[in-house]
């Protein structure tokens, strides 16, 4: 009777534990989703930004100055927003307790957002 105790406990943390982990994975997946909808956000930004700069010309320089300044500003917009995605990517990763061994490295994310946020202002610096 003893044993069949045992093994019915045993069996009960092993499966907790599974839960566990699946649980994990699924926090990091959600992580990871939402550093890509930042991502995403802030590419709009810097893409509708490029849009009104070079495509949007009037015959009126008060209103060519104003669409060079609302695009600038959504360029601006876009790198913030690529800033605050890793920003709090780097946070959440921390209060998840997760390692580096589980999916893609913390650096890459960070590579990544330095590098969009370095081609935005390549072109807000060319525009």
């Amino acid at each position: 009777m003893e044993e069949k105790i045992k093994d019915l406990i045993d069996e009960r943390l092993l499966l907790a534990q599974e839960r566990t982990t699946l649980a994990n994975e699924r926090n990091r997946l959600a992580n990871q989703r939402t550093f890509l909808s930042w991502i995403r956000t802030g590419l709009a930004g810097v893409g509708g930004g490029v849009g009104i700069v070079k495509l949007l010309s009037f015959h009126n320089t008060y209103h060519q100055m104003a669409s060079e300044t609302v695009g600038m500003i959504l360029i601006i917009w876009g790198i913030f927003i690529f800033f605050l995605a890793f920003v709090q990517y780097r946070r959440s990763f921390k209060k998840l307790n997760l390692r580096e061994s589980e999916g893609i490295s913390l650096r890459i994310y960070a590579a990544l957002a330095l590098t969009l946020i370095l081609l935005s202002v390549t072109l807000l610096v060319i525009i």
